[in-house]
């Protein structure tokens, strides 16, 4: 039978415990036996059927968890020796357990990795501006995994500075004076690593870009499409040369002129006649608003470099609580409101086919992850997207010294 062992029995009573109830009034409540609450040396476990009722019925994320997790129980009935059989690494990420037998073992090379996590710490504590340099490079291009090593940096006080056409190498650099680590032009989204590296290559041959148009007109790599190039202005790279509007509103200028820059022997002789500051005219438009350039480095890089979207309501938010500072102060079953912005949204169906959802969202200073259960879920997933600054309502639960915040409300900030 597909059940969860018995042991999860103390986690239940914990939760009855914390909300207030009677084994007799939960029992009731979630439409079973009350004599499942109690210790008895002959309960094997609990169905999930069973676990999913009282789960929703105390609306509690650990009991729900156990009872929708991919985790199947089993017991060992018995082990006897079979003989030598020669053993191989599987490759699983995270694990790479060793198999025999057909089947996974207990991790023979764990010395090995013992040995690598040490050596690893050591870098990370000593030479902490490289190891998280180099971490960054080896997941370029990876926007999920790099916003989880930018969040790491940050409480290690490190800063994280932009990429920029004339500072930025192809990888991840460290910049010693400043305490900080520069973006490299391979860790923009939709980039590749053959125009990165016509770029830098041009650079150090020739010096620094001086403008728009001294960068179209040196950096011949074929890889300069719409694609590369929109990237480029997209996440702020080129902000020395201009505005991110008025560059994206001239896309097509752009190309042209680099296109007709490396067909024609000299620049003054193509359709762009004249020197190469007064051939590219932009047009003017209006400054690109804070939340559309955090969304664009979002997308592109992984993370907000210009700001943060709550920047936008500090006024209103000004003398309230930070995340970190509300899951410090805020007594378990006292109802309070957060704010954030929705950063990940990640629905699940229960066991009765109804969707909730599990949201993570941030300020400037820390996240959090909520939780919006499926009455809640109905009313609120409008709401729910992601890069929507939001006011969160419910209360913080807690359990083995860990914060967990429901959902009963939301409305979106404007």
């Amino acid at each position: 039978a597909d059940t969860v062992p018995a042991e999860i029995l103390k986690i239940i009573r914990e939760e009855i415990k914390k909300q207030g109830y009677t084994f007799k009034q939960i029992a009731q409540k979630a439409g079973v036996s009350p004599r499942l609450f109690s210790y008895d040396k002959r309960k094997r476990g609990y169905t999930r059927d069973i676990l999913q009722k009282i789960g929703k019925a105390l609306e509690s994320q650990v009991i729900l968890q156990h009872a929708q997790s991919d985790i199947f129980w089993d017991e060992v009935v018995s082990i006897k020796y079979d003989g030598k059989e020669m053993t191989y690494d599987l490759s699983v990420p995270t694990d790479h357990n060793f198999v025999a037998n057909n089947i996974i073992v207990h991790n023979s090379h764990s010395m090995s990795y013992g040995n690598l996590a040490y050596k690893t710490a050591y870098m990370k504590a000593n030479y902490p501006l490289e190891f998280m340099s180099a971490l960054l490079t080896a997941d370029a291009g990876d926007t999920e995994k790099i916003a989880e090593i930018v969040e790491e940096c940050q409480k290690m006080k490190i800063q994280i500075l932009p990429p920029d056409i004339n500072e930025s190498e192809k990888e991840f650099t460290v910049v010693q004076e400043k305490n900080a680590i520069r973006f490299g032009l391979m860790s923009i989204k939709n980039f590749g690593e053959g125009i990165a590296e016509s770029i830098v290559k041009e650079r150090e041959k020739n010096g620094p870009y001086k403008s728009l148009a001294d960068f179209l007109s040196r950096v011949e790599d074929k890889n300069l499409n719409k694609r590369a190039l929109e990237a480029l202005i997209k996440s702020g790279t080129l902000d020395i040369f201009a505005g991110r509007s008025s560059m994206l509103e001239a896309l097509d200028l752009l190309l042209n002129y680099h296109k007709e820059a490396h067909t024609t022997a000299k620049i003054q002789a193509s359709l762009f006649a004249g020197s190469a500051e007064d051939t590219l005219n932009l047009p003017q438009t209006s400054p690109t608003p804070l939340l559309q350039k955090l969304l664009w480095e979002k997308e592109l890089l992984g993370l907000y470099i210009s700001g943060h979207p709550m920047d936008a309501f500090s006024d209103r938010l000004k003398g309230k609580p930070t995340l970190q500072e509300v899951q410090k102060t805020t007594r378990p079953g006292v109802t309070t409101v957060i704010a954030g912005v929705i950063d990940e949204v990640k629905t699940i169906l229960t066991k009765k086919n109804e969707k909730m959802a599990f949201v993570k969202i941030s300020d400037k200073k820390s996240s959090l992850e909520v939780i919006v259960f499926p009455k809640t879920y109905k009313s609120i997933q409008e709401l729910l997207l992601e890069n929507t600054p939001i006011l969160f309502k419910g209360q913080f639960s807690e359990r083995s010294g860990e914060k967990t915040f429901t959902v009963e409300a939301a409305k979106k900030l404007e």
